[in-house]
């Protein structure tokens, strides 16, 4: 028995969409699910205000930059919803983790243009820390 190509490639479509379609069960008596609570913790209220996306490869979008050779700047791409809070967020934990007395905290400031976060200095590991730990 000769196959063609159309039949086969109808039998693979067929595989295809019977593994990607969710089979719902037979009975529909399910229970509705628990209601939300209200009163959530301050850290899901703000989780719920912006959100940083991975990349392809699984990382948080948190990259170093090198401008004219020795200033080095720390860039936060990709953030949905409120930039203007995750923002605030961040100067507050560079506000309470600054122990230099001579120098002034790092300041956060937000590129107009594409919505970046930036940051002077190499910051990336305490930025992608503190991410991870907000559930990011």
């Amino acid at each position: 028995m000769a196959l063609s190509i159309r039949s086969i490639t109808r039998q693979s479509r067929s595989l295809v969409r019977s593994f990607t379609t969710p089979s719902l069960p037979s009975n529909s008596s399910s229970t509705p699910p628990p209601p939300i609570n209200a009163e959530a913790s301050s850290s899901s209220a703000v989780a719920e205000a912006y959100k940083v996306p991975r990349t392809a490869n699984g990382e948080l979008p948190v990259y170093s930059k090198l401008r004219r050779g020795n200033m080095w700047k720390t860039v936060v791409r990709n953030v949905e919803g409120d930039v203007g809070s995750l923002q605030a967020d961040l100067n507050a934990l560079f506000q309470q983790t600054h122990i230099d007395p001579l120098l002034p905290a790092p300041v956060v400031t937000v590129r107009p243009t594409n919505q970046h976060l930036e940051v002077k200095g190499r910051w990336v590991p305490q930025v992608k820390e503190w991410l991870e730990g907000r559930g990011f």
